[in-house]
């Protein structure tokens, strides 16, 4: 029967772990990850205006409206103006008979508002989550034609484009963004099932100049290169980031872009090493 002893941090050394077992003594090592990914930065300029693209819960928002009221940066004005918007108000609109001719008959609904808020980091910095850019990066190269001229690109897209940070910050001359420029609103009646839906579309929209910088990352082995990615990101002067980009919102442009960081190995992705006796090394 195989019996080792119990392993103590004072048993470790040269970056493995002492082991006894059936007599012998060996050190184990970790497996080393070789890192395989270039890597490039870039900062995305905006040349439009940019609205948030989240959808947060009503009860949350109200929360966050009422914190922001505590702390001084919302006037009782406004903030009474967007509860208001949030809960319901009346929105009068005009009847069509059976021809689509207006019938001169005004009638009145209760809509809510639809929210579209930019994320928070812990900062209280307004932003965009890392899966926003990423999705304006495939639409990209789907609207270039990229992913019908190679095959295989579009899978390996879904595993091998990395976008970094996790939380992509909106600066301005250097300086991260706390606030929204201006709280927006607007009604909306849209017919969905059959049915007139009718709703107020409230967004939080920061104006230009803004700023985000990004960091890219691909498999050295993979057909998607980063400068593939940078010719596709051209198309963001018209896809654009965040909500509303039907409307002009979030239209943007790469600058200062750096040089590619390249691969520290072309080799297997991970070694596994062992040690016998501190003398015999076996690799696999």
């Amino acid at each position: 029967m195989q019996k080792s002893t119990k392993i103590t941090k004072d048993e470790k050394g040269n970056g493995g772990q002492h082991i006894m077992m059936c007599g012998h003594e060996f050190v184990v090592r970790p497996p080393q990850i070789i890192d395989p990914y270039e890597r490039i930065m870039f900062e995305v300029n905006g040349i439009a205006p940019i609205v948030g693209p989240t959808a947060p819960n009503l009860k949350a928002h109200m929360a966050m409206l009422a914190a922001r009221l505590k702390a001084g940066l919302l006037s009782q004005e406004v903030y009474d103006k967007l509860l208001s918007e949030i809960r319901g108000q009346q929105v009068e609109s005009m009847l069509s008979d059976e021809n689509g001719d207006a019938a001169g008959i005004i009638a009145a609904a209760t809509v809510r508002a639809t929210l579209h808020a930019f994320a928070r980091d812990k900062d209280g910095v307004l932003g965009l989550q890392s899966y926003a850019f990423r999705a304006a990066l495939r639409e990209c190269f789907s609207e270039s034609g990229f992913f019908v001229k190679q095959r295989g690109s579009r899978e390996r897209f879904r595993e091998g484009i990395g976008v970094w940070p996790l939380f992509l910050r909106l600066e301005r001359n250097g300086e991260p963004l706390v606030a929204p420029d201006a709280v927006e609103s607007r009604p909306v009646h849209v017919w969905a099932g059959g049915k007139p839906c009718d709703s107020i579309c409230q967004f939080e929209r920061v104006d230009t100049p803004w700023t985000i910088k990004v960091m890219l990352e691909a498999r050295h082995d993979s057909p998607l290169k980063l400068q593939d990615a940078l010719g596709v990101l051209s198309l963001l002067r018209t896809i654009g980031l965040g909500a509303q980009r039907s409307m002009g919102y979030g239209r943007c442009e790469i600058g200062g872009v750096s040089d590619v960081i390249q691969a520290r190995t072309i080799m297997a992705l991970v070694k596994a090493g062992t040690m016998r006796n501190d003398t015999t090394r076996v690799e696999q």
